[in-house]
Formats: structure tokens, C-alpha cells, sequence
């Protein structure tokens, strides 16, 4: 574009920054958006800021945006939106949705959502749409969620799209249809959307509303995956640690399944986990594996809690001192009978768990120590 700076440039940089970060027209891509909004307000633009500050309160930016700065895109975007600019309410109703420069107000940022709406915009009714749903500063009216959805939809917003085939996909304002689900979910798919193509190559795997085909649902995995959805790279972790619509291959599974864990998907903590306790596409390693069965049985996964016993034995059958560690210990033998009958006790009830692993009395006391039961006298 050159780099002539004026008011015009910046609000080209501007355009293109909001193309980038929403993924209207192109893959979405949320740092190529602050590079070019930075650039946006570097060339005068002073809605620039408030876009940056409005990605910041989602997304980590490193970059420092000072009130004056700020408060001077909420002003620019109040009297645009008395003038009964659509995209100007827009923002503004996003602000308020967020509490990003203003105190957070649901109704108020409905309100201008509505107001937006009534102008034609495709994004606020999508928005609207999202606070019916939920009930978010209006009354929760599910018939309504959906008719927004739809009138966004047909103006081609891919969120419009992706959630009206999540709304024929689970009944919600509509009569159940798989079909019109899948459909909803492809005109979204098209256009980059993660999500619709993690949940429509859910249709395929499963056969629901289109024919089961493993191949393309471990396509759209993938093209869901590239752009960061956990949950897209732990289930193409598991295509490809299984070779459901590809060739098998335990490495890329791997890698898929650290991606997702690193974001937090405790079914891909567990799945690291056990690639590390049985050196399945990566090295063999026991610590390793015991870090991740640790991370995912904390966000709830039950039977990565029993692995954790396994991967403890493993670790210490390689030489690993388990006194080193500092885990709980009992002196008396009546205390460590006790450990081991609560061990039993929260161990014997786990889904598709039915045989107590035999160990060592040290490791039943680790996974007593995981279970956070520290008070062992109240169980003798």
C-alpha cells in the first residue's frame, strides 16, 4: 500500500485488520490483525486503538494501549452510532459486552446490538442472536435466537452459520435435523470456520445428516487443527493414532495430541500421557508421562487418575526415587492400611476401572497424595 500516512491509509490498514481477525474472506489470521491495526494507528487511524484494546481483552497482544487513546475510539464510536452508523454500534455494544474502556453492561450492549441489528448488520444480529441464547441482557427466547441466526446466516456470516447448525444439530429453537445442521455447518466450513469444521466433520465421522466418511472427517479435523482448535487436534491425534481416514501414524498422532494438551484438552493430556508410558511416537518416558496423566486427572479425567498409578510404577521400576519428591508419607501401620482401604474406596468406583492395580504400598500412597486425602485419621 505504500507509505504515505494519512487518515485514509489507516482506515484501509484497518479494513484489512478486521478482514484478517474475523476471517471474512480469507483464513482467519488474529496476529496478522494486530500487526496491521498497530500499522492502522501508527497512520492516524483512531479506531484502530479501540479494535486493538477490543482483541486485547480476548486474545494476550503485547501491546499497550493508553486510556487516551481508547476513550477516544469510544467516543468516535458513540457519535457514530447517534448518526445511526451500523458498524460504529457495533463496536461499541462489543465494548460493552466485554467491559473493554466502559464498565460491563449486558443490556446496554444488547441494546446496541439491537440498534445495529435494525441497520442491517449481519455481525450484530449474529450477536443478538448469542445474548437470546443466553439470555444475556434480554430474556432467554430461543425462537429468536435462531431467527437472528438465520437472518445473519443468510447474510453469510460464518458464526451466524456455525451456530444455526448447532441449533439444528441439538433441537435448540428448532425441530432436531442433522441434514440442515450439516448444511449450516458446510456454508460456514467454506469460509474458514474452525469450529463449523470440527463440527461437521463430527457429522461425517458419525454418519449424521450426511454419509459416514472417515476420509473427509479427518480432512476437516485438519483444516480445524491448523488453525488452533484443541479439540480438532486431539481428535486428529486420534485419527491418526487409530488410522480412521489416514494412514496410522503414532508420531503425528503425538504431536497433534501436545498441541492440544498445551491448550488444555485433558483427553489429549491423557492420550501425551500414555504415548509417554508406552513410547507410541515418541520416547519412552515415564516422567514425562506422569506431568501429563497429572495435568489431565486435575481437570477431571477419571481414568488418567488410575493411569497415574501405572506411570508412577513405571517410574520407579527406572530407578526414580520416590522419596525425592516429597509426597505424603505415614510412619504407623495403622495409618497406612488406612491409606490403602481410601485408595480402594475412590479407585473401585471409576468408569471402566474393575480390577485394583497391584503396587507397591509407597505408590498407593502417591495416588492418595493425588487424591488429596490428607487427613488419614478420619478414615481409620
Amino acid at each position: 500500500m505504500g507509505d504515505a500516512k494519512g487518515p485514509l491509509l489507516g482506515a484501509d490498514y484497518c479494513a484489512l485488520a478486521l478482514r484478517a481477525y474475523d476471517g471474512h474472506g480469507t483464513r482467519r489470521d488474529p496476529k496478522e490483525a494486530v500487526r496491521l491495526l498497530r500499522r492502522a494507528g501508527e497512520c492516524g487511524s483512531v479506531e484502530a486503538w479501540g479494535h486493538l484494546a477490543r482483541i486485547s481483552a480476548k486474545h494476550p497482544t503485547g501491546v499497550t494501549i493508553g486510556p487516551a487513546r481508547l476513550e477516544a475510539a469510544l467516543e468516535l464510536w458513540r457519535g457514530r452510532a447517534l448518526d445511526h452508523d451500523a458498524e460504529a454500534a457495533y463496536f461499541l455494544a462489543t465494548c460493552y459486552a466485554s467491559g473493554v474502556g466502559v464498565r460491563k453492561d449486558r443490556a446496554e450492549a444488547a441494546r446496541l446490538f439491537a440498534a445495529a441489528a435494525e441497520l442491517g448488520h449481519a455481525a450484530a444480529e449474529y450477536r443478538l442472536g448469542v445474548c437470546y441464547l443466553n439470555g444475556f441482557g434480554v430474556p432467554k427466547i430461543l425462537t429468536m435466537a435462531v431467527q437472528l441466526f438465520r437472518r445473519s446466516a443468510d447474510k453469510g456470516d460464518p458464526s451466524a452459520q456455525c451456530d444455526l447448525g448447532s441449533c439444528y444439530s441439538n433441537g435448540i429453537g428448532v425441530v432436531l435435523n442433522p441434514a440442515e445442521a450439516a448444511r449450516h455447518f458446510r456454508r460456514s466450513a467454506d469460509q474458514g470456520n474452525a469450529t463449523a469444521q470440527y463440527n461437521l466433520g463430527m457429522a461425517y465421522i458419525g454418519g449424521n445428516g450426511v454419509p459416514q466418511d472417515f476420509t473427509e472427517a479427518f480432512r476437516l479435523y485438519r483444516l480445524s487443527a491448523e488453525q488452533g482448535d484443541a479439540r480438532a487436534q486431539y481428535t486428529t491425534g486420534l485419527c491418526y493414532a487409530n488410522g480412521t481416514g489416514v494412514v496410522q501414524d503414532r508420531t503425528e498422532a503425538a504431536q497433534m495430541f501436545k498441541r492440544s494438551a498445551e491448550q488444555g484438552n485433558s483427553g489429549a493430556q491423557y492420550s501425551l500421557a500414555r504415548a509417554y508410558l508406552d513410547g507410541k511416537g515418541v520416547a519412552q518416558c515415564p516422567e514425562k508421562a506422569v506431568r501429563y496423566f497429572r495435568l489431565s486427572a486435575n481437570s477431571g479425567h477419571k481414568t488418567a487418575l488410575v493411569m497415574l498409578s501405572t506411570a508412577l510404577r513405571e517410574r520407579a521400576r527406572l530407578g526414580w526415587a520416590i522419596s525425592r519428591h516429597g509426597y505424603l508419607k505415614t510412619e504407623t501401620g495403622r495409618h497406612r492400611v488406612a491409606a490403602v482401604l481410601t485408595c480402594q474406596r475412590r479407585l473401585s468406583g471409576l468408569e471402566g476401572y474393575d480390577a485394583l492395580p497391584i503396587m507397591p504400598l509407597e505408590l498407593w500412597l502417591l495416588v492418595l497424595n493425588q487424591l488429596r486425602l490428607r487427613d488419614l485419621d478420619a478414615h481409620v
